[in-house]
């Protein structure tokens, strides 16, 4: 495909599915108490209908690796927007626990390729000196979807509950959805001879355990886990229920963790051109995030003078 200027929109279009992403994933943590209580969960069954989604985002890979090569980054993004806001309306209409347990799974097969799609095409449509900056604005601009399921989530879900937030996350869908549907006309990719599905499914697994990519698979497993573990759920309730927080307080703390995500893409980009070591950069700072969590667990400070009294 002919390098253009024309690019960017399509690319930002593609990335408000990054978006939606990132917010619906992220919504329970302010949501948590709220819809455990209408949905009849305890903790723990809380935190296994949450584990579905991410579970069903990375059974969804392959296969949306598989679609965007053969029938492009258009039609394989319009339809996992539509899976998306398919399951953001079943989770907003949900009058049970496996009703949305479904949905769950629903919005992980949804959001599988919202990353995918846009890289995709950006790595046919950008020349490759620039395809590290616009990897860079497209993770950046992704991200701050965790800024909408942080402080404006918040106050959401105290003025109209749990399921204004999944409609919400509907309608950036919608918009995600008539976004790419007016600005990418990319076409799919040519092939040179006919494939079957389970030889592209061979090969994207071969891929995926290759062992040049083996360790930063091992890097994205345990960073992935920790920001779904503390900013997708377990930050908000903690925030709460044992430091005293309330909600809008909550969301403006996580908040500033999605801030931090937005920008530490671009950071990190700045950072390793200056240092040239990425390997220690990136094992440097797991192990700082590592300590930054032990010290947040250790720290017996509360937001509530009520509170000052308990164990926390």
């Amino acid at each position: 495909m002919p390098r253009t200027s024309g690019y960017a929109v399509p690319i930002l279009a593609l990335a408000l599915g990054h978006v939606f992403s990132n917010a619906v994933r992220t919504l329970p943590a302010l949501a948590a108490d709220v819809l455990a209580r209408d949905l009849g969960l305890g903790a723990q069954g809380l935190a296994a209908l949450t584990a579905v989604l991410p579970f069903a985002f990375a059974l969804a890979m392959v296969p949306v690796g598989i679609g965007l090569d053969r029938f492009g980054v258009r039609r394989t993004a319009l339809s996992l927007l539509a899976t998306g806001m398919a399951g953001a309306v079943m989770a907003a209409a949900a009058p049970n626990a496996a009703v949305m347990l479904l949905a769950q799974v629903v919005l992980g097969i949804g959001c599988a390729g919202m990353l995918m799609g846009p890289m995709t095409y950006a790595a046919r449509a950008v020349a490759p000196a620039k395809f590290s900056l616009w990897s860079g604005i497209i993770l950046t601009f992704g991200n701050t979807g965790m800024l909408l399921s942080g402080s404006p989530l918040a106050w959401l879900v105290d003025w109209q509950g749990w399921r204004a937030g999944f409609w919400a996350m509907a309608a950036l869908a919608a918009i995600a959805f008539a976004a790419v549907a007016l600005t990418v006309h990319q076409p799919p990719p040519a092939r040179r001879e006919p494939r079957s599905l389970l030889q592209d499914a061979r090969e994207v697994l071969a891929i995926a355990a290759s062992p040049r990519l083996r360790p930063l698979m091992v890097f994205a497993f345990a960073s992935f886990a920790v920001v779904l573990g503390v900013r997708g759920l377990w930050g908000g309730p903690w925030l709460m229920e044992v430091k005293g927080y309330s909600r809008i307080e909550a969301g403006h703390v996580l908040s500033g963790c999605a801030l931090a995500l937005v920008v530490a893409p671009v950071a990190c980009g700045w950072i390793d051109r200056w240092l040239q070591r990425p390997v220690l950069l990136l094992a440097g700072s797991h192990l700082i995030v590592a300590g930054l969590i032990l010290a947040l667990l250790a720290g017996r400070g509360c937001r509530s003078a009520s509170m000052r009294s308990s164990s926390c």
